[in-house]
């Protein structure tokens, strides 16, 4: 419980519970940009790409099998644990070249429990981008909720949780008048200077533990980001 309140604690951007991979030794961000709409975990273990990590969850294999992608995760909420094995990995993982972040997710219990969170950040409370003349209009809400408990007692337990995130900002573009015009005459909307743009991701997870006897235990997890 105490090692759970101080990851809750952590400051981190967006509630990307990945980046916590950063506070392990040699591991850095992957500074190699996306190629194509495949995104990867944006970490490098070893100087290696991001394309050549596998990402676990609950031991099941969470990766693009072509790009090398990581498909879709849940909210930090979700996360009971998660193991960061940077190199010298033992048998039990495998289909990977440089890191392994390995995650556990929640599971209900005899008692209900629920929570709620928001998070707003906006122009009024950030400062000017340095090359801005003006504060650019910003603003980001994130916000979400979980709930988990029996459904038999001391058999089956169920735990819910969903995210909401939106960002609306403002981005400089520092292309030249060339290329946007070119760009405009093949039907192709481009701005330079301070141009617009927002993000929206909603995950949802869902999970349910059955406890069949003492040494046997089964679940199902449902889990979506889109």
């Amino acid at each position: 419980n105490n090692d759970l309140s101080r990851i809750s604690g952590l400051p981190i951007n967006r509630r990307d519970f990945l980046d916590f991979a950063l506070t392990s030794p040699r591991v850095v961000f992957d500074r190699v940009p996306n190629q194509g709409i495949f995104s990867t975990s944006g970490l490098s273990f070893n100087g290696q790409s991001g394309r050549l990590n596998n990402i676990t969850i609950d031991g099941l294999d969470n990766n693009d099998v072509n790009q090398g992608a990581v498909r879709a995760t849940f909210s930090q909420e979700a996360v009971q644990e998660f193991q960061v094995v940077s190199d010298g990995y033992s048998a039990e993982f495998g289909r990977a070249l440089a890191g392994i972040v390995n995650i556990v997710t929640k599971t209900g219990g005899n008692d209900f429990h629920g929570s709620l969170f928001f998070l707003n950040r906006n122009d009024k409370i950030s400062a000017r981008n340095t090359f801005d003349r003006s504060r650019s209009p910003y603003s980001q809400y994130q916000f979400g909720a979980t709930l988990s408990g029996p459904i038999k007692r001391d058999r089956a337990f169920f735990f819910n949780s969903f995210e909401r995130l939106t960002i609306k900002q403002n981005n400089i573009v520092t292309i030249s008048d060339d290329t946007v015009r070119a760009a405009r005459n093949l039907n192709y909307f481009l701005g330079n200077g301070n141009q617009p743009f927002s993000v929206g991701t909603t995950s949802f997870l869902s999970r349910v533990d059955v406890r069949v006897n003492e040494s046997d235990t089964f679940w199902i997890r449902y889990n979506n980001s889109y």
